[in-house]
């Protein structure tokens, strides 16, 4: 179980969930879809891509801005298995019929 003693909430955490926060001073954040945090294992089933990218994010510290708030409603059925961040993007790209490229190091445009 997750407490947040400030807002007075908690949540208990199920197999799949990951507990991340960014940086030492940004709010927490849960992100489903972990199957082993440790081997990078993320299995999606009919998920939205905002939820992908979030667990995307959450595990390989990378970050996604997206110009089209549309594509993010988008549902995807994916396994990544320890894969490296350009595999991940390229399959990103391929399956949801996006562009995807680099910004900056670990900061990637979705168009």
């Amino acid at each position: 179980m997750v407490m947040n003693k400030k807002e007075q909430k908690s949540l208990v955490m199920t197999p799949g969930m990951l507990l991340h926060q960014p940086k030492p001073n940004m709010k927490p954040m849960i992100v489903d879809n972990v199957v082993n945090v440790e081997m990078r294992e993320l299995a999606f089933v009919d998920a939205p891509l905002s939820s992908v990218l979030e667990t995307v994010e959450a595990v390989y510290n990378v970050k996604f801005e997206v110009k089209n708030e549309a594509v993010l409603k988008k549902s995807i059925d994916t396994n990544f298995s320890n894969d490296t961040i350009d595999n991940i993007v390229t399959t990103l790209a391929r399956t949801m019929d996006v562009s995807i490229r680099e910004k900056a190091p670990g900061i990637y445009i979705i168009e």
